[in-house]
């Protein structure tokens, strides 16, 4: 599919300022019932042994809206790293080409049956439902959401409530053609399926998993299995989720099984300040690699959908230390 230039979505935005309602920061501007336009943007600068590195990470554009009260869609266009410059190792890039992260269509048939049709995100755990930075608590993501299954599928989410059971909710969920943007994606694949499922067990706590497979482009086929867990009160917030996948190649004859986990606890002081702490662990046996990783961090929000994060993290490979500060906005 054919790159968007941001001269082009600059020419869009222009021509319907115009006729918008007045403008709130955070939750976009709206042009029309159906028509919602939105954005935001995340910069970084990590400090480490290896790198000294600033990035401009995310800058993204948001259309949204609902065309019938039972029809409505979503369009996610995003350019990472839309800017880079290591000060350590002398060089800078670009990267202005604007991908489709999300492009998809809800139909909301009842609270049992929903269809979602397009680019979306993988319903899987919490920390991959959340792709803005701006959003979560901390800079960096754990390897769990970026090394264990695709971000993404283009394809089918049929999803909602298990009928006779109102705490307990499902995802099932479907792809069996390449991604829209196959630039834009961690894994590529032809072929992904799973099923998820998440019971609100209380107020405060809720748990669930999800298991599957997908065929990457080689053929190999990886199927996982994982488990996920939220409690939540008042300041006090805590979740963990962990995967193990197991992936096979019949032309090389070659197997391999991965497990990757992380528990986060946060403490909020109110809603402006919070502490978090974070301990993941990866292992693949396949390069034999396993690695530990504890973070540090505060976050700063001096209004919701502004974002000021500072972590520090340890790593079993002290050379892969590093620190890492954060600025985001959501529009």
């Amino acid at each position: 599919m054919k790159k968007v230039s941001l001269f082009t979505l600059v020419l869009f935005l222009l021509s319907a300022i115009a006729h918008a309602e007045p403008y709130r920061l955070g939750h976009g501007l709206k042009l029309h019932d159906s028509i919602h336009i939105g954005g935001y943007f995340s910069t970084d600068y990590e400090v480490g042994e290896e790198k000294r590195l600033l990035r401009l990470d995310d800058v993204a554009l948001l259309g949204y809206g609902n065309i019938t009260p039972k029809f409505s869609y979503l369009v996610e266009l995003e350019a990472a790293p839309y800017y880079k410059r290591d000060f350590r190792n002398h060089y800078q890039e670009y990267d202005r080409k604007f991908h489709y992260e999300r492009l998809y269509f809800d139909y909301h048939f009842s609270e049992y049956a929903n269809f979602r049709i397009g680019k979306l995100i993988t319903p899987i755990g919490y920390w991959n439902l959340e792709p803005i930075n701006v959003l979560r608590e901390t800079s960096s993501s754990p390897s769990l959401s970026k090394k264990m299954f695709p971000k993404f599928l283009t394809g089918l989410d049929i999803y909602g409530y298990v009928p006779g059971v109102d705490t307990l909710t499902y995802h099932l969920f479907m792809q069996n053609s390449k991604d829209i943007d196959e630039d834009y994606i961690n894994i590529k694949n032809r072929h992904f399926f799973g099923l998820s499922l998440e019971n609100q067990m209380s107020m405060d706590f809720q748990y669930g998993g999800s298991v599957g497979e997908y065929i990457t482009e080689d053929t190999t086929r990886t199927r996982f299995f994982q488990l996920n867990a939220k409690y939540e009160d008042g300041a006090i917030n805590v979740q963990a989720e962990a995967m193990v996948n197991h992936s096979e190649n019949s032309s090389f004859v070659h197997e391999t099984t991965k497990f990757s986990g992380y528990l986060q606890s946060e403490y909020h002081f109110n809603f402006q300040h919070a502490l978090i702490g974070r301990y993941e662990y990866f292992d693949d046996d396949s390069v034999t690699l396993s690695n530990h990783i504890g973070i540090f961090g505060y976050s700063y929000r001096p209004i919701y959908p502004v974002s000021l994060k500072a972590e520090y993290q340890i790593n079993s490979d002290s050379s892969k230390n590093k620190f890492l500060a954060s600025f985001s906005v959501l529009f």
